[in-house]
């Protein structure tokens, strides 16, 4: 099971408004997204599947397109995501020059967020010797800094359909995306043995 993120798109956007955020829960509701809330989260509800990929049916079962918990989280202060302790990222590269960056130092500077804001982090470039900010980082993979977000916990598939995760974006009123905890590449092993215990 994979857990995912959206958040918006700007590393600078701040907290929706009240009625933004009500008007989103309100969707998700009114489109059986989601269900019942309790214990801080939102269970599934009986369109869980429309987050989906259309294409996920190839590879799963209509009742494994679903999710342990929904949450709406709001942080005192920014924070990079995604959050998985010990996330690294092995082909984090310089935008200026697309050089390759140590991933050790990388891993560093991103566990140092944990007490200093985005803006302090810092890690200098092999190849053209540039101190980089998060934003002249290519992580291989999308990634924010955001004091709001929606957290998809133990989903039966990482990637979601763009037209739903689209209408959440209006809904919100800012651009939102995609961000797994755990990459494509990462699980590309896993659907070849899905498939082998389904026959």
């Amino acid at each position: 099971m994979l857990n995912v993120y959206l958040a918006p798109r700007s590393f600078r956007a701040p907290v929706p408004p009240e009625a933004a955020q009500t008007a989103l829960l309100t969707w998700l509701s009114d489109e059986e997204i989601v269900g019942p809330f309790a214990d801080g989260a939102y269970s599934p509800g009986r369109s869980a599947s429309r987050l989906f990929h259309a294409d996920a049916l190839d590879s799963f079962l209509p009742a494994e397109l679903t999710f342990d918990a929904l949450r709406i989280v709001r942080s005192p202060k920014p924070r990079f995501l995604p959050e998985r302790a010990g996330k690294s990222f092995p082909e984090a590269s310089c935008l200026g020059c697309g050089d390759t960056l140590d991933s050790e130092k990388v891993k560093e500077a991103l566990d140092r967020l944990k007490y200093v804001a985005p803006e302090r982090f810092g890690v200098s470039c092999p190849g053209c010797r540039s101190a980089l900010t998060l934003r002249t980082v290519d992580f291989g993979q999308n990634v924010a800094v955001a004091a709001y977000w929606i957290f998809i916990e133990g989903a039966g598939l990482g990637r979601l359909s763009p037209s739903t995760v689209e209408r959440l974006s209006r809904v919100i009123g800012m651009p939102l995306i995609y961000i797994p905890e755990t990459t494509d590449e990462e699980v590309a092993d896993w659907v070849p043995a899905r498939r082998e215990r389904r026959r």
